[in-house]
């Protein structure tokens, strides 16, 4: 088991210059044609956090400045997962005639298309670090739990995405399904409204979800000058469960994607 692992660790490894080439040509693919180029990863979440901006604060009687610096460290994780796991679902059909003229490891394409999302992850990342700067916030001690949350994060967006890719090639309606899934998501997790607007009977069900432990652990991160997210869970805790539940889907999609890429690559 663990020599299985290594090898595929090392032939990973020996990718790594078709990894960052394939990168390179995702960011290219969606920004090369637009005159603002990367930027348009920064304006289009700066747009989408503008009009919820002029709507929930007035709506859920929150300070507006409090309220959008909550809500952005809620919507990039959750905007992360959904671009990281919907493009690396389609990475294989999009790639089809690459994967058809060149002889390549398949897991190259899915991985460096969960990658690509990470980069536009890490600018949007860099920016709102930037506007906590200027606002004088000084995250605590629990700011070196954000690399964690990250990495975990990563690892869900490969599993899920990975195992997902092999079943687009035969069933593309998977990708209409992900965009409703998302979008309850969306408001199943704490990034419009606080846990504490959840009646009580319901919390213990509403924090089943993993993506509202990680939310709130990435608002906790971040923001606890501004006020306490995670007095419902232990923090050390749900980082660890956070990061095994993590491993387990990034090993088990991609044992599958290992399993039945054979039998679905000659539908692409």
């Amino acid at each position: 088991m663990i020599n299985t692992i290594k090898e595929e660790v090392d032939e990973l490894w020996s990718n790594r210059g078709r990894i960052w080439t394939f990168v390179k040509k995702e960011l290219k693919m969606e920004f090369g044609q637009s005159r603002l180029g990367l930027l348009w990863s920064l304006l289009e979440p700066a747009g989408i956090i503008l009009v919820f901006a002029t709507i929930f604060p007035l709506v859920i009687g929150l300070d507006f400045y409090t309220w959008v610096l909550f809500f952005i460290a809620g919507f990039i994780p959750h905007r992360f997962l959904q671009d990281g796991i919907e493009s690396t679902t389609k990475s294989l059909v999009e790639n089809k005639g690459i994967l058809n003229q060149v002889n390549i490891k398949e897991e190259v394409v899915p991985i460096s298309s969960s990658l690509a999302s990470f980069i536009k992850f890490s600018l949007e990342c860099v920016v709102f670090f930037s506007i906590i700067f200027i606002s004088g916030i000084v995250p605590g001690w629990l700011a070196l739990i954000f690399p964690f949350l990250v990495l975990s994060q990563l690892l869900m967006v490969m599993g899920f995405g990975m195992h997902l890719s092999v079943s687009y090639v035969e069933t593309r309606d998977i990708d209409h399904i992900l965009k409703v899934f998302f979008q309850a998501l969306f408001f199943l997790a704490p990034i419009v409204y606080r846990v504490g607007k959840i009646p009580e009977v319901y919390r213990g069900i509403y924090l089943l979800n993993p993506i509202s432990r990680l939310i709130l652990l990435y608002q906790e991160s971040l923001l606890h000058p501004l006020g306490d997210f995670v007095s419902y869970i232990p923090v050390l805790e749900n980082v660890l469960l956070l990061l095994i539940f993590s491993f387990v889907v990034f090993i088990i999609g991609y044992t599958s994607f290992k399993r039945r890429k054979v039998k679905f690559m000659g539908k692409i």
